[in-house]
């Protein structure tokens, strides 16, 4: 900041006290043209802002100056010139400001052509995003940036440089940015970022209708339905359907897909996969927070050119569906006989009207009717099934079915047997189930061994039948034999569980399969649901052991099976492990009551997780009513997983109830402490989405943390009154939680002042205890210790360290703790603190006398926010403590001070000394210190020469001039003031006081030899003021007046001096026209005299003689009647324009009393004109007598 150079050291001032002296003086002073008269710029805190103003001389010529600054921040790199144009640079250091702060002050120029100040304005801005296309100021700025190009906000959002959008009021955000910015490039966190802080509206999807009816279908059919989305951002729609007959044109919907806010999602309807009447079906569109649904009805009826076989074939095959569920359940005992017959036979005659050809339904009628002992219409029905239908050809089924209907309406033995073979050959070529089922009836070898026809459908069941024709028969089989029941395997389950759900599972058979079960090394699936289903059905409490044996070997411990266990265990089953699994299996409902066997059970030995061991301490805790002897004596071995819980830092609702009831203040030793803080500030939240991790960004505290979700709750520690949740999925996307939705499981408070001496080195924790009452730390008795470990801690961010810090210094300081004050103050990392709060730390300084270390804090980081007052105190100080008070930032800080009112005797002193600067600003100085009555002479001569220098002009330099020779009388300082007052005096005409005049004399009298611009102005001066007049002065002004005329310098007030220099006289008859301009200039006059003879109008030009300092004269002699019409014109540099113009004549320039000849001529011809005869004659007769003497008196030497 310090631009190197002592204020005033002028390149050139030291040069013009001689020239002034020796009379050189210049008409006009040069003139700066600057590129610009301000300078205003923004700057990024902590930036450099460099630049420069183009600088010339208006004429081109070289000139001499400094340059200054009236800020320490604004360093002049540009500190002297002497140029005729230059680069005026600068740079300002920004060091220690923040956005919004506006420094403001001048550069300052000295120089021979001036004195200039360039006010300038330095505003510091929050640094803004570049996104390569624009800049991105706050979050405002972003969301419309997003919305115009997505792909790269993404990339902005997760780069480094989007950190200082969060200034001013955006800061609120930045515990949701810190969330959503850890997965890059993540385009779902994005997207919820900018809801979340309410820069966008959640994405929703809408159509015309909820419900879309297409009917009159008769061919596949191509539908388009538009998609409305509500706003812009992330699309990613996945297009799907739940039914067969809707086909979507596309999987995935993006943003690409739409135009402007609409997406047509087209798709096929297949006429095909229709049944006749409503057809109903829904596409679904999934997106990252939800699906949207829409419903499509299909209404397709008969229509001419659609394939009747195809509809035929649709209701027959629901027809045999319904026929076979009555045969299920006649033969499963479910319905009569004639039930049966009666329903089967409706369904038969439905499929007749179908199909009149078709023999499979005339099979099924004839059957029925021989069941039904209509054996004269089956009869009917077979013959026109072998006659008309030439059954041997429809198939080996048929036939197969036929013969076996014939052998049932024959009843003849040798006929059965003769089908029999020839449908066991049918079979052996077929491998048909349905063969087989007629064989089951027909071949002896079959109906006479029920082992062989239970391999028989076993085998069918091996190549994949499932037919309940089957089941039945293989059910009939193991019901009859349930020795036959000799392993469990997917056919005899298959076919029991068939059995169980049609209520036909009991006795011994159930029996057997129990004991069976009890072989197996583990469940399987359809076995335990058989068993389920069978014990609804009888409630036989060997199911439930066996259940219980199977579920243990399979080790199953879900929720769903802790009813056969708790079963189990009201039974008293002596079951391996049934305790264990009793409790690896019960739901976390404290409403169920654990048997005191399992408690005690788990008392002696337990391999149980410390979650389920939990769960039984606490719900021991809670029913103790009820086993009061067994609470009291496992309250030890309570308190004792309690502390290895701790240890663990293990924490869960029921251990929360644990620790509350069993944990005493005695238990917290040292080592305890510091894992139990942990639990203390742990939090339950119960999470119903599918997320994996709850994650938890503090305000105060660096960086996240991240805490599993298992059992739909999570168990996350916050130490912060500030903080903010999220929930992430297994792809890293993250959502807003509500963080109300936390709650604290124990109360801290009970335990805060026994954990408080082990755990002062955990940062969170000490967070906590610094914040405990409200959201902002106020530093006390009671944590100032934990405050103090805030700061120093690595853990917390340092903007909260900075209120910390303040805080602490006003508590050492109130509290009279200034030792441990002065330790803090010399320790703070001054670059961590705040503008604000810098200035307060440099108060604190001050106040405990460390000027030294404030002086260097100021000059590094500026005194914009420090007081006047405290300035004043540090350079008081530093003054004195200095043997080189030249210190260029001591004197500027020192001004700043003097500058906003606030100097001491010291301070003012110093500045009279060594502050140099414009010469307004110096007068200021000068009036301060004379107030003080201090010794000003070096400042006095300062300015003089400055104003002199600079040809400033200044009100009070009067004053000062008068106030300087009162101490250097006859100096050349004051030789050269008077010099350049006469000079603005006799040649500019400018206004002078007496003092100057005075003090020429004065200066003459003591020796001094005065220069002509001092004696001009004196001639000048009392040519207007004869009262003033001495006879000392009339005899010093004659003399200067004898040499000036033998120099052949004359001006019009010299006539004023005719009294006291007779030779002036003969000036009487001169008439000068006198002219001021540069004397650089060449002056031209241009005149025409005019008279009552001459008639000439053309104009004479005659260059005008510059006698002394820029005064141009030219002398006529005019006559009564004779007119001088003038007018004159300057060139400058080959330009020329006219600048004056006039007229004069005799009467205006002559005195009327006068008897020179000059005079007698001129009234000569007043007489003539008055036709006055006598007196021309008598003027005549003097004149010529006046002549006559002159030339005979006198001689040319």
């Amino acid at each position: 900041m310090p631009d190197g150079k002592k204020r005033g050291e002028g390149v050139a001032l030291s040069d013009v006290v001689d020239r002034l002296i020796n009379g050189f003086f210049e008409y006009e002073s040069e003139k700066l043209v600057f590129s610009a008269h301000k300078i205003e710029t923004s700057v990024v805190p902590g930036d450099k802002a460099e630049g420069s103003l183009f600088v010339s001389s208006r004429s081109g010529r070289r000139v001499k100056g400094s340059v200054y600054s009236s800020c320490m921040r604004l360093m002049i790199l540009t500190a002297e010139f002497d140029a005729e144009e230059f680069d005026l640079k600068y740079s300002f250091d920004s060091t220690g400001l923040e956005a919004g702060a506006i420094i403001k002050g001048d550069i300052q120029i000295i120089s021979e052509a001036g004195e200039y100040f360039i006010p300038f304005i330095f505003t510091m801005v929050r640094n803004t995003v570049k996104t390569g296309r624009d800049e991105v100021k706050n979050l405002f700025h972003f969301s419309n940036f997003a919305q115009t190009d997505w792909k790269e906000a993404v990339k902005t959002f997760y780069s480094e440089d989007f950190m200082p959008v969060f200034d001013g009021n955006d800061r609120q955000h930045l515990g949701k940015y810190r969330g959503f910015s850890t997965d890059p490039f993540n385009e779902d966190n994005l997207e919820r970022f900018l809801i979340s802080v309410k820069k966008k509206q959640p994405l929703e999807f809408k159509t015309d209708s909820s419900l879309y009816e297409f009917s009159n279908i008769t061919s596949d059919l191509k539908c388009t339905v538009s998609v409305k989305k509500t706003t812009w951002g992330l699309i990613d729609l996945k297009v799907g359907t739940d039914c067969d007959f809707i086909e979507p044109a596309v999987e995935t919907i993006t943003g690409e897909d739409f135009l402007g806010n609409l997406c047509n999602l087209e798709f096929n309807i297949k006429e095909e996969a229709l049944h006749e009447g409503r057809n109903f079906g829904r596409i679904i569109l999934t997106h990252a927070d939800g699906t949207e649904k829409l419903r499509i009805c299909v209404e397709a009826s008969r229509r001419t050119g659609k394939d009747p076989a195809k509809e035929k074939k649709r209701e027959r095959k629901g027809l045999l569906c319904r026929l076979m569920q009555q045969y299920v359940a006649f033969r499963m005992k479910q319905i009569n006989k004639s039930t049966w017959i009666r329903e089967s036979l409706r369904i038969v005659e439905k499929m007749n009207s179908l199909d009149e050809k078709n023999p499979e339904s005339r099979l099924y009628q004839a059957q029925l009717l021989l069941m039904d002992e209509r054996r004269n219409e089956a009869r009917w029905i077979l013959e026109h099934i072998e006659r008309e239908m030439k059954i041997k050809q429809r198939g080996d089924e048929y036939y197969s079915y036929f013969m076996y209907l014939v052998a049932l309406y024959n009843r003849n033995e040798e006929y059965i047997d003769r089908i029999a073979e020839e449908i066991k050959g049918l079979y052996q070529k077929t491998g048909s189930y349905r063969i087989l089922w007629i064989l089951l009836y027909t071949d002896t070898e079959y109906t006479r061994s029920v082992s062989r026809k239970l391999y028989a459908i076993r085998e069918q069941y091996r190549s994949g039948c499932r037919s309940p024709l089957l089941y039945i028969e293989a059910f009939n089989c193991l019901a009859s034999n349930p020795a036959l029941l000799s392993e469990i395997t997917d056919f005899e389950l298959s076919v029991l569980c068939f059995a169980v759900k049609n209520y036909k599972l009991e006795g011994e058979l159930l029996e057997r399969l129990i004991k069976l079960s009890e072989r197996l090394k583990h469940a399987p699936d359809m076995l335990i649901r058989l068993f389920a289903i069978a014990w609804k059905l009888s409630e036989n409490d060997e199911i439930v052991r066996a259940l219980c044996c199977l579920l243990i070997k399979d080790n199953l411990t879900d929720e769903k099976y802790f009813v056969w266990y708790k079963r189990g265990v009201e039974k008293d089953y002596n079951i391996t492990r049934l305790y264990e699994y009793y409790m690896f299996s019960v739901p976390f409902d404290h409403r169920i009551v654990i048997p005191k066997e399992v408690i005690l059970y788990f008392n002696l030995s337990s391999d149980l997780s410390y979650e389920r061991t939990a769960f039984l301490y606490a719900n021991l805790i809670k029913h103790r009513g009820r086993q009061q002897e067994l609470y009291e004596a496992l309250l030890d071995q309570i308190r004792s997983f309690a502390s290895e819980q701790i240890m663990e830092e293990h924490i869960d609702k029921n251990l929360a109830v644990i620790y509350k009831h069993v944990l005493v203040l005695q238990m917290i030793t040292p080592e305890l402490a510091r894992h139990f803080v942990r639990i203390l500030f742990a939090c339950e939240l119960e999470v119903k989405q599918d997320a994996v991790n709850v994650v938890i960004i503090q305000e105060e505290i660096k960086g996240e943390k991240k805490y599993p979700v298992q059992g739909g709750y999570s168990y996350p520690v916050v130490y912060s009154h500030n903080y903010t949740v999220f929930l992430e999925d297994a792809r890293g996307r993250r959502s807003l939680e509500d963080p109300l939705k936390l709650h604290r499981l124990l109360d801290d408070s009970l335990y805060l002042e026994a954990v408080k001496p082990y755990v002062s080195d955990i940062s969170g924790f000490c967070l906590y205890i610094c914040t405990v009452q409200n959201r902002y730390v106020y530093v006390d008795a009671g944590n100032v210790d934990y405050c103090r470990l805030l700061v120093e801690s690595a853990d917390i961010i340092d903007s909260y360290k900075s209120d910390i810090r303040i805080g602490l210094m006003r508590y050492y300081y109130d509290n009279g703790e200034l030792t441990t004050l002065d330790e803090y103050l010399m320790s703070i990392d001054i670059k961590a603190l705040r503008s604000k709060d810098r200035t307060e730390y440099i108060d604190y300084l001050v106040r405990r006398g460390m000027y030294e270390k404030a002086y260097e804090t100021v000059i590094k980081y500026g005194a914009e926010e420090i007081s006047a007052k405290i300035c004043v105190r540090i350079c008081s100080q530093m003054i004195a403590l200095s043997d080189d008070t030249g210190d260029p930032m001591l004197i500027k800080l020192a001004w700043y001070a003097f500058d906003n009112g606030k100097y001491d005797l010291l301070t003012l002193k110093f500045l009279v000394d060594k502050y140099r600067g414009l010469a307004k600003e110096m007068r200021n100085l000068w009036r301060a210190a004379k107030s003080f009555e201090l010794e000003c002479t070096s400042l006095e001569e300062q300015i003089l020469i400055q104003i002199m220098y600079t040809r400033t002009a200044l009100g009070d330099k009067e004053e000062i001039f008068e106030s300087y020779i009162e101490n250097c009388p006859g100096s050349r300082v004051e030789l050269a003031y008077i010099s350049c007052q006469a000079y603005e005096y006799f040649a500019r005409e400018r206004l002078v006081g007496d003092l100057v005049f005075s003090e020429m004399l004065k200066c003459f009298g003591q020796g001094e030899e005065l220069n002509d611009a001092c004696r001009l102005a004196l001639l000048k001066h009392y040519a207007e003021d004869k009262v003033s007049m001495t006879p000392r002065i009339s005899e010093l002004l004659s003399s200067f007046l004898i040499d000036f005329l033998h120099r052949n310098i004359f001006y019009n007030f010299f006539k004023e001096y005719k009294n006291i220099l007779p030779e002036l006289s003969s000036y009487e008859d001169k008439l000068v026209i006198e002219y001021r301009a540069n004397p650089a200039h060449r002056v031209v006059l241009h005149y025409l005299i005019e008279d009552s003879e001459t008639k000439d109008d053309r104009y004479l030009s005659e260059e005008m003689r510059c006698l002394f300092g820029g005064v141009f004269s030219k002398e006529f002699i005019l006559f009564y009647g004779e007119n001088l019409q003038y007018y004159i014109t300057e060139e400058d540099g080959g330009e020329e324009k006219l600048t004056f113009s006039d007229s004069t004549g005799v009467s205006e320039s002559v005195s009327g009393d006068d008897t020179s000849r000059y005079h007698l001529l001129n009234d000569m011809g007043v007489s003539k004109n008055l036709k006055d005869d006598n007196t021309l004659f008598e003027l005549m007769r003097e004149y010529a007598c006046r002549d006559y003497f002159t030339e005979k008196g006198f001689s040319i030497l």
